[in-house]
């Protein structure tokens, strides 16, 4: 993975992040050999193929493509510019057997390069803390391959309100895993094993579904659905989207699809494309967790969006922290500058509701406002009645 390509591409722009991923892409191809494979995985990361490679030999690949990427510079106007990478490895077949294995147990072995500094390697090694929590999470996956099966995935809806009145104006979808006794699981305890095993697709396309049934259901809700980093590429979805739209006249226009900021800037082209093509079915994009990556408005300007909804570490607990509230006195004259709506997450307090009007928050999300329900307003009285979710974060998940 290439290191602060985030940074760069807000020190200098897409192009020059662009010109950044190619050049350290046919930097890594010169160094393999005819027999290896590379790829693009995603914004910033490429996997490689090492065909016939002994651990040893492995070892000594990385340490030269290290080398190698270090080594590069690409002049532009401002300058030169120089990056590095961390590298996962994974030897096969001694440690993982199947392409899904190999995937995630490179991915971890990346994480942890990435903790330990940047610009340097680690290799996957087994070990019985390891092997337990793949063992649980293989049990969490297994559990929401079935429940997609037997469609027991369903939608928690937390409100997103006026500051002025505190009247719902739309709600945003939050997805659940009803298990067979009727518990109802929240996000946090299988998303992140979905994002490890290339689950998060298939849940992004349920969710798409369900949320099309509850818009078709009645004419009264406004919702918002977040996607995964995998849906900005993921063709399959933009194409249900379009059939949805057109199958269901008037929904579109009652729909806002939710992208976070760090998933905007490391897939900056893709995700310009996929909020044109959201936005000319009619409905809305707003980019979520704004502030956590520190990109700026020349960036967010250019994807063209909706509205902004503010990382709710800048707002949670801001009473007591002058630095927040300075930031987002800026950040929301800023936005105010570009037409740009925003919305507050996380809100704990009526202190935080009483800074948040002063200084021109429209909308506000958070517990203490509106907690996840499984049964909307817009369903109320009906006879099927569901069981509340178990505890949650306070932030929408």
């Amino acid at each position: 993975a290439i290191d602060n390509l985030a940074l760069i591409n807000e020190a200098y722009g897409f192009d020059v992040a662009d010109q950044m991923i190619v050049a350290v892409g046919n930097r890594l191809l010169g160094e393999l050999r005819g027999s290896d494979v590379i790829g693009r995985c995603s914004g910033n990361k490429f996997g490689i193929i090492l065909s016939n490679c002994s651990e040893k030999q492995m070892h000594a690949t990385t340490e030269r493509l290290l080398s190698v990427v270090r080594d590069l510079v690409i002049e532009i106007d401002a300058g030169p510019v120089a990056s590095t990478v961390s590298i996962g490895c994974v030897s096969l077949p001694s440690s993982a057997k199947t392409a899904q294995a190999a995937m995630m147990r490179a991915e971890e072995a990346l994480t942890e390069a990435k903790h330990s500094r940047r610009a340097s390697y680690a290799a996957f090694e087994h070990s019985p803390e390891r092997d337990r929590a793949r063992r649980s999470n293989l049990k969490i996956a297994d559990e929401l391959l079935a429940a997609l099966n037997e469609r027991r995935l369903t939608l928690a809806f937390q409100p997103l309100v006026s500051s002025a009145t505190l009247e719902p104006v739309l709600h945003e979808t939050l997805i659940r895993l009803r298990q067979r006794d009727g518990d109802v699981v929240p996000a946090g305890q299988f998303i992140p094993i979905a994002e490890k095993l290339g689950l998060v697709r298939l849940i992004d396309h349920r969710v798409l579904e369900l949320a099309f049934e509850e818009l078709a259901h009645t004419s009264q809700p406004q919702l918002a659905i977040n996607v995964s980093g995998y849906t900005i590429t993921d063709r399959v979805w933009l194409d249900m989207f379009i059939a949805l739209t057109k199958s269901n006249p008037g929904a579109a226009e009652r729909l806002v699809v939710e992208i976070t900021e760090t998933v905007a800037i490391q897939e900056i082209s893709e995700s310009q494309q996929f909020v044109q093509t959201v936005r000319n079915q009619g409905s809305k994009v707003a980019i979520d967790d704004f502030g956590a990556g520190y990109t700026s408005f020349r960036n967010l300007k250019c994807l063209d969006v909706d509205m902004v909804k503010i990382d709710g570490s800048f707002v949670e607990g801001l009473v007591d922290k002058p630095d927040n509230q300075m930031f987002l006195r800026s950040f929301v004259d800023l936005a105010r500058n570009f037409g740009l709506p925003t919305v507050a997450e996380f809100v704990t307090c009526q202190g935080e509701i009483d800074y948040l009007r002063e200084i021109g928050v429209e909308y506000l999300q958070g517990f203490y406002v509106g907690e996840p329900v499984l049964v909307p307003p817009w369903r109320e009285g009906e006879e099927e009645k569901e069981a509340k979710p178990k505890d949650d974060n306070r932030a929408a998940s």
